[in-house]
Order: C-alpha cells, then structure tokens, then sequence
C-alpha cells in the first residue's frame, strides 16, 4: 500500500487523469454553448458585450496549471472570449431589410 496521504493523491490524479480523457468532446459542447448562448442574448436584447466581459475578466484571473488545463473540459478563457467575440459580431448585427 502506498504511504496514506499519497493514496488520496494519487487516486484524484488517476481520477482526473480517466474523466479529463473520456470528456476530451465536452470542449466542443462548451464552444457552441457560448455561440448559442450569445446568439439567444442578442436576440433577446441582452448586450452581448457583457458576456464579453465577464470572459475577459475571468482570462485576467489566476490560470489552472498545464497538466489541469490538459485535463480540462473547458476550453481556455482566451479561447471564449474570441468566440463570444465572434459569435455576437455575427447574432448581434442589425438585421438588413430588403434592398
């Protein structure tokens, strides 16, 4: 058996390690659920520029470490921001009427 403390270690670790694998598709998911999320905010008025700063105060806050990030079924703050950004230049712009 392993010493006591390094047991729950590395059992987290191991843990991580299969669910960070089997969810890898999830980060896929989390990107078309911020350009939805966006698209539905701009249609129901809601100023997409708010969900554009809430991503970049959170890519200003403390990063996980690489091997978390790895694991990870979130893509990186930097990586949403510029699909919100994206996402509300194309759902937010005016509609054109007929020419």
């Amino acid at each position: 058996m392993l010493i006591p403390i390094a047991g729950p270690a590395v059992h987290g670790l191991a843990t991580n390690t299969a669910s960070g694998l089997r969810r890898r598709w999830n980060r896929d998911q989390e990107r078309d659920a911020d350009r939805v999320g966006t698209a539905m905010a701009c249609r129901a008025g809601i100023d997409a520029d708010a969900g554009l700063r809430v991503m970049e105060a959170l890519a200003k806050g403390p990063q996980a470490p690489a091997w978390r990030q790895f694991l990870d079924q979130h893509p990186s703050y930097e990586e949403r921001t510029t699909v919100v950004r994206t996402s509300a230049a194309h759902a937010c712009r005016p509609a054109r009427g007929p020419e």
